[in-house]
């Protein structure tokens, strides 16, 4: 087949019918219509606008986090408050502790019912006995401290004061001292009897010596359960001679016959610091039972002990202790003695046969004695005297006058009385330790043994001595 061949050979690629200038736009629009294909393939198109006819496109949301900001944590779980146990009173609540506190020598007395008759002290004020400054002191009140009144003496000059656990459940206060409530139409309360006051020589300037600064009781120990001799005023000094290992208590000299012994026991709280020497330790007596008193009748005549006195065979203090008289417990006044300082009071066969014993009047506060008997003293019991102690012996000391009998108790035969303050040979001890054997002279005890109660002695017991058994009754 014959080629055909143009006259324009060199041009032989060129497109017909396009000139180099159309060509060479052709490849520019070819050029830019492949790049269009490309970026269409790879990408969505974005939509035009149009003006006519808005069309909404909806917004795809974004996972896009938000900043964070300061929240208030959970509350965590908690109990509950407790329900109350009881319901708030709608009444005025009863007073459960009835009995007076004592804190050193402060009284604390329950607190006044709302509306009663109440004291306020308006400075540190003392709480005694009786309405007058020569009873002795129960304790002070501090200012501010509310008390209950109960009535005021003849003169108007002192308050009754509700004090339970004292006797009487009563104290009195100077008036003058205390600002009182609702106190208009308080009855006037009978004081009771004044105790009996010792009286002894002053020490000297060279003696150890206490002073006085309130008026006290002296006991025959060094404790409140003893029993009392009479009372010291404020004031007075006395030589010391023994004090005891807590320092509560001084032994002081008393040259009183209401004193057996000479030696007294006396509260330190109420005294002011000691002067002179050194004192050495002195050690307590034993204390001598309380008495069980028979409970008086409602037709019989009564009193109330105002302190533990002692219960005599006899209205003396010649006659013998037989036991103590607790304060606070009515006793039975069967008679009085022909001075009237002295009252007869029933008691049981323990502490006498006849069931008859004396106790001191100014002690006693008298609720029924309108009619009361005189009665005779009986006989004083004989005096033994006791054989004395060699060196190194065992002895007691009687503290007051005390009975001796050829057995362990009065329901033996009683062989006399020993004095008190009078060493005695001891020579042995009961089998329960209860009582010692003393030596006796044979016209008065045909085995020369007589027995005591150890609560009426003070023993010193160098060496051991030996249990003696009781005899038959």
């Amino acid at each position: 087949m014959k080629t055909i061949h143009s006259k324009h050979s060199k041009n032989n690629d060129r497109l017909p019918g396009f000139t180099p200038a159309m060509l060479t736009l052709l490849l520019i629009l070819t050029s830019l219509l492949v790049a269009g294909c490309q970026a269409s393939a790879g990408s969505t198109p974005t939509p035009s606008k149009s003006i006519s006819s808005p069309s909404p496109t909806p917004t795809v949301p974004t996972s896009t986090p938000l900043p964070p900001t300061a929240t208030i944590p959970p509350p965590t779980a908690t109990e509950p408050p407790p329900e109350p146990t009881t319901p708030p009173p709608t009444e005025e609540p009863v007073q459960a502790d009835q009995t007076t506190q004592v804190i050193s020598s402060v009284l604390i007395p329950p607190e006044p019912k709302q509306g009663s008759p109440s004291g306020t002290a308006t400075t540190v004020i003392s709480v005694r006995v009786g309405p007058a400054l020569n009873y002795p002191v129960y304790g002070l009140l501090l200012e501010g401290q509310v008390v209950e009144l109960t009535g005021a003496s003849e003169d108007g000059e002192w308050w009754s004061v509700y004090l339970p656990g004292f006797p009487l459940d009563q104290g009195w206060t100077y008036a003058p001292y205390v600002q009182a409530a609702n106190a208009d139409g308080l009855p006037t309360i009978q004081p009771p009897p004044l105790p009996p006051t010792l009286v002894f020589s002053q020490p000297s300037s060279d003696d150890p010596f206490v002073r006085f600064r309130e008026t006290v009781y002296a006991r025959s120990g060094p404790g409140l359960e003893y029993p009392v001799y009479g009372v010291i005023q404020q004031g007075d000094s006395a030589r010391a001679v023994h004090k005891t290992e807590d320092g509560e208590w001084w032994q002081v000299v008393v040259y009183s016959n209401l004193v057996p012994t000479k030696l007294a026991w006396v509260p330190d709280q109420f005294i002011e610091p000691r002067k002179g020497g050194a004192v050495g330790v002195g050690f307590p007596s034993p204390v001598p039972g309380n008495a069980e008193l028979p409970a008086p009748a409602p037709e019989a005549h009564a009193g109330i002990p105002m302190a533990p006195v002692y219960l005599r065979g006899g209205p003396g203090l010649e006659y013998p202790a037989l036991g103590v008289a607790e304060e606070s417990i009515p006793l039975t006044i069967t008679g009085a003695s022909p001075n009237l300082e002295w009252w007869q009071v029933q008691v049981p066969p323990s502490i006498s046969l006849d069931e008859q014993a004396w106790i001191s009047a100014p002690f006693v506060f008298p609720t029924d004695v309108d009619g009361v008997p005189v009665v005779e003293p009986p006989p004083v019991p004989e005096l033994v005297s006791p054989f004395e102690p060699g060196a190194g012996d065992p002895w007691v000391l009687p503290l007051d006058n005390i009975i001796a009998y050829d057995g362990p108790g009065n329901e033996y035969s009683a062989l006399g009385m020993l004095p008190a303050n009078v060493k005695a040979l001891v020579v042995g001890v009961s089998p329960d330790g209860a009582w010692y054997i003393v030596r006796l002279p044979q016209s008065v005890s045909p085995n020369g043994q007589g027995w005591v109660d150890i609560a009426y002695v003070t023993a010193f017991l160098q060496r051991g001595v030996p249990v003696i058994e009781p005899p038959a009754k």
